[in-house]
């Protein structure tokens, strides 16, 4: 008797022979797929920041209630460990981020909709680089309407963007010449012509001049010129 499975199995048809239209179906559903995926992955993200934030928000409340060492971080990273051994982020260090994030964000809860949208690894990058609140806030809202990865921030960060941002050449017309000016797009506004679901473009970077240019000008890295 033949295997029903097998029999039921047919070869696939060739894509040369699917009818025209196929190759648009296979587009929108590959962008349907796509497009589902990110949100699961920013779903997921913002509620391990969530739970984070939560937890990093019970040690701080525990500690400054019972003023306890560095010894009940210890214990408890170790027993987080073996009650869920599955998972990861309960390390000592990472318990100890987790409270200054809830010390650095105290209203997470009304701010939830935006802080959430960065990944853990940006966060640990704002609380060790910035110490300003309002510094931080100003890099948070830029990394996430910019899409910066991790990498992206640390730089613009260690760079100083923000005080760069506010030095950019507003006579550029004036300066530029001749073809030499068609290699870097002119600079209007601090966002890309890039889709905001792209995330390949590395934003805004400062680029070196001739020196008859003056002051820093900023361009974006996409191929398309920055509006």
């Amino acid at each position: 008797m033949p295997d029903p499975l097998s029999s039921a199995i047919e070869p696939v048809a060739p894509r040369a022979s699917m009818p025209g239209w196929y190759g648009d179906l296979l587009g929108a559903v590959s962008s349907h797929v796509t497009s589902g995926r990110r949100r699961a992955l920013a779903s997921v993200n913002a509620e391990l920041v969530g739970t984070y934030w939560r937890i990093g928000r019970e040690i701080l409340d525990r500690q400054n209630r019972e003023g306890y060492g560095t010894k009940v971080i210890d214990r408890l990273s170790a027993d987080l460990k073996a009650a869920f051994p599955d998972a990861k982020g309960f390390s000592p260090r990472n318990l100890r981020y987790m409270r200054t994030f809830a010390a650095a964000w105290p209203d997470f809860e009304v701010g939830q909709q935006v802080v959430a949208q960065l990944p853990w690894r940006h966060h640990v990058a704002l609380l060790d680089r910035i110490g300003d609140p309002r510094v931080r806030v100003w890099y948070l809202d830029h990394a996430v309407k910019e899409g910066w990865s991790s990498t992206v921030l640390i730089h613009q960060i260690e760079t100083r963007l923000h005080q760069r941002v506010g030095k950019a050449v507003t006579n550029f017309d004036r300066t530029r010449r001749g073809s030499e000016s068609e290699s870097i797009p002119r600079l209007r506004r601090l966002t890309c012509t890039r889709p905001l679901s792209s995330r390949y473009c590395c934003a805004i970077t400062p680029v070196p001049l001739p020196l008859r240019w003056q002051g820093p000008v900023f361009y974006c890295r996409s191929v398309e010129a920055a509006r």
